[in-house]
């Protein structure tokens, strides 16, 4: 193969071709591997962009959560109970006295009935909200006896095996049915014995 000022060239044509073919095919794959590279970049975009939004929707999902985790955490802690429980409250005081009112009136009578009527009401309405009414066992003890008033009368006694037990029931309480077991609204207000006391 000729070369420049007149010189020839010892390494024959087909090898020089086949330099020229590599060379035309390393340029061909440089080409291609920045056409990939710039694929591949592209698609680093498009994937950090995705991750951003699954993690601004993993953030939203967290707030949700603790949301619904404090939600959940006042319901166990018995907030709508309390609301429930106070509401309840009122028909419980409206019922009590309402029993008082028939209890004191002399005579029977129109407006006796109509008492006695609105009573009946009152029993079916909180008997639907699961309450009941209750008494604790003249004879049990004040101490672990269930929904009892905390100030109770006192009755005097001279016997030690009668001290701090129910002598009587003043008025019944008044408690919710619950899975956990029974709430009291409304405590009995009871008398009690106590050794030692004088009348």
């Amino acid at each position: 193969m000729a070369l420049k000022d007149g010189q020839t060239s010892i390494i024959p044509d087909l090898v020089i071709r086949a330099f020229l073919r590599q060379g035309e095919a390393i340029r061909s794959l440089t080409k291609s591997t920045t056409n990939h590279a710039s694929s591949v970049d592209e698609f680093g975009r498009d994937a950090l962009r995705e991750i951003a939004e699954v993690k601004e929707s993993l953030a939203i999902f967290s707030s949700s959560l603790s949301m619904k985790d404090q939600e959940i955490d006042r319901l166990r802690k018995g907030g709508d109970a309390k609301i429930f429980h106070r509401f309840l409250d009122r028909f419980v005081r409206l019922h009590r006295a309402v029993g008082e009112e028939i209890e004191d009136a002399t005579a029977g009578g129109e407006r006796v009935e109509r008492l006695r009527s609105l009573l009946a009401l009152l029993e079916d309405a909180l008997a639907e909200c699961g309450v009941t009414t209750f008494s604790p066992r003249v004879g049990e003890s004040f101490r672990s006896a269930f929904g009892v008033a905390s100030a109770p009368s006192v009755v005097a006694t001279s016997d030690i095996a009668l001290d701090m037990t129910v002598a009587g029931v003043i008025s019944a309480g008044y408690a919710l049915a619950t899975a956990e077991g029974p709430v009291c609204l409304r405590p009995s207000s009871v008398s009690i014995y106590k050794y030692g006391t004088t009348e």
